[in-house]
């Protein structure tokens, strides 16, 4: 059986079993993260499970219980920069091509 204690000074969770310390944190970074891929036009229409198992193609992982959240966030990071490029260029397109 599993052993999980909190160590709130910290800001870490403790699983006694495997010996992995996590930031608690880390649950509203991803969260938002996840917010601002979720509401860009091309993903908004998706359901979260849809959209979950699409990122977790997209980053070679046949089930996404295998994948660590740090390299999720880092996969967030890198599709909200791109989305940041994608409406820059749209943006830049609608001005007919001149850039601001």
């Amino acid at each position: 059986m599993k052993r999980i204690t909190l160590d709130t000074s910290k800001n870490v969770v403790f699983n006694g079993t495997f010996g992995i310390k996590r930031d608690r944190r880390r649950i509203a970074r991803i969260c938002q993260k996840l917010q601002r891929v979720w509401r860009y036009k091309e993903t908004n229409n998706q359901r979260l499970g849809q959209l979950i198992g699409n990122i977790s193609t997209s980053m070679g992982v046949a089930d996404p219980y295998y994948f660590e959240d740090d390299v999720l966030e880092d996969y967030l990071d890198a599709r909200i920069k791109d989305i940041k490029i994608q409406i820059k260029k749209n943006r830049i397109a609608r001005a007919g091509g001149k850039k601001k």
